[in-house]
């Protein structure tokens, strides 16, 4: 697999960890300042990887909002309909990636949370590639995976998190949240999820929600299919793990 690497150009060092780390597990990562030959025109080549690639890693820091280009190319991602998902070392998710699923993380445990990240995309790419070959012989998807998502992220003090999922029209869903300290879960349509990152004054509607438990079990039967966002914050002051899954229920 092929993997960009979008970050700021005051974290190269760290960027070029994280591509270490992706090709110790034989992967492909393109690293702008690394990979363009000083004689090729570099939008030619950044704009070429852009088309090739299986997915997108942003290296977030504080740092990362100042970059005009690594927005570009996350939004040129988005339009192709590639995976995105964010290493978070520092600060907070910019824009639409707040959308999109993200992995806390440090330098220290940069090899740990590359593995993850690899493992989402690569699950991302097979179930586009799955469903795209379903299309194509007009037989219906009918298999869903086991999970939708499996994750166990450390979620900082009043940290916050969030997924992107897509649900199926007339299917039911079982999310669960598990952790040692009150967190709260809000289900979010895709379309209200955009409008509250564009205005953080906007009322935005919550379709399921549970509030400082322990323990969630939603069940979600969607009013309609597509993109959804779960929403999940850390209601503590102390750092813990959550244990996050999503499954269609037959």
């Amino acid at each position: 697999m092929e993997f960009f690497l979008c970050y700021h150009h005051d974290d190269k060092v760290l960027a070029g960890k994280v591509k270490q780390e992706i090709e110790r597990r034989g992967s492909k990562a393109f690293l702008a300042h690394e990979d363009i030959e000083v004689s090729k025109p570099w939008r030619d080549e950044i704009l070429s990887h852009l088309k090739s690639c299986d997915g997108l890693i942003t290296i977030v820091t504080v740092s990362f909002p100042g970059s005009t280009y690594a927005h570009q190319e996350v939004g040129m991602i988005m339009g192709r309909g590639k995976p995105v998902i964010s290493l978070i070392f520092g600060g907070s998710l910019p824009g639409f990636l707040e959308s999109f699923q993200a992995i806390h993380t440090s330098e220290a445990n940069i090899g740990m949370a590359v593995e993850r990240a690899i493992k989402v995309i690569k699950g991302k790419t097979t179930q586009k590639s799955v469903e795209s070959e379903s299309v194509k012989g007009r037989v219906s998807f009918e298999a869903p995976a086991s999970s939708i998502v499996d994750d166990t992220p450390f979620l900082k003090a009043k940290g916050e998190i969030s997924f992107n999922v897509t649900f199926k029209k007339d299917s039911a869903y079982l999310i669960e949240v598990n952790s040692d300290e009150p967190v709260s879960v809000e289900l979010i349509s895709a379309t209200e999820w955009i409008r509250k990152s564009e205005n953080p004054k906007y009322r935005y509607t919550v379709e399921r929600s549970r509030d400082y438990v322990k323990n969630a079990n939603i069940s979600f039967e969607p009013r309609r299919g597509g993109d959804w966002v779960i929403y999940i914050r850390n209601e503590t002051r102390i750092e813990q793990q959550v244990g996050v899954r999503v499954t269609e229920e037959t």
